[in-house]
């Protein structure tokens, strides 16, 4: 036989219980927005800006660079390069409020579509400008640093942060401009070649 005493103690263990219950949830929800926030891991496709929330990339002119049908030259002519699809200009930016730090990873991704025809990776040299720790000097495409995307190596351009310390919301911003071309000293014969490249951001709040 049950008394109002027991009705009342399961009553209190069954409240106790869904408490319990959705303050967990709650945790969960709160961990799964955080790094929705703050994560960003998609390559760019035919759109002009890529956004996480907290932080996005945005293209000036073209959202990648395509080398079709053209010549070897030498750095100098590389690093003075201008128009779309020899060069890519773009801003990473942040809007966040409160002391935090983001730290972020530019990274290229080999997009070429004719990869019958497509120039050998260390025919390429790469240039870029901006802040943090870039390829600031022409490079060889084959030897930068590599970096794994669901199973498929794509290469490092640039490391870089932001360091917030802002009682309400402010915007943060880094430019970059991305310089390629087939470096003087390829042998590439007669025959059409192309390489075509996009630029992913990945992010991270410390």
């Amino acid at each position: 036989m049950y008394t109002s005493d027991d009705k009342e103690y399961k009553n209190d263990s069954r409240s106790i219980l869904l408490m319990v219950l959705g303050v967990a949830i709650l945790v969960v929800a709160v961990i799964g927005v955080s790094f929705a926030a703050f994560s960003a891991s998609k390559a760019t496709n035919n759109i002009n800006t890529l956004t996480t929330g907290a932080i996005s990339m945005a293209f000036q002119d073209t959202t990648y660079i395509n080398i079709e049908n053209a010549m070897p030259i030498s750095d100098q002519e590389g690093m003075a390069l201008t128009g779309d699809y020899n060069t890519m200009k773009f801003t990473v930016s942040a809007n966040v409020s409160g002391s935090t730090k983001i730290d972020y990873v530019i990274s290229a991704v080999d997009v070429t579509d004719d990869k019958g025809n497509q120039i050998p990776e260390e025919y390429l040299k790469i240039y870029m400008t901006g802040e943090g720790s870039l390829i600031s000097i022409p490079t060889l495409y084959s030897d930068l640093t590599t970096v794994e995307h669901d199973g498929k190596i794509d290469k490092v351009l640039a490391k870089s942060s932001f360091v917030t310390d802002a009682k309400s919301a402010q915007e943060y911003k880094n430019e970059y401009e991305l310089k390629m071309w087939i470096d003087e000293k390829a042998v590439i014969g007669k025959d059409p070649k192309t390489f075509k490249i996009k630029v992913r951001l990945d992010a991270e709040q410390k």
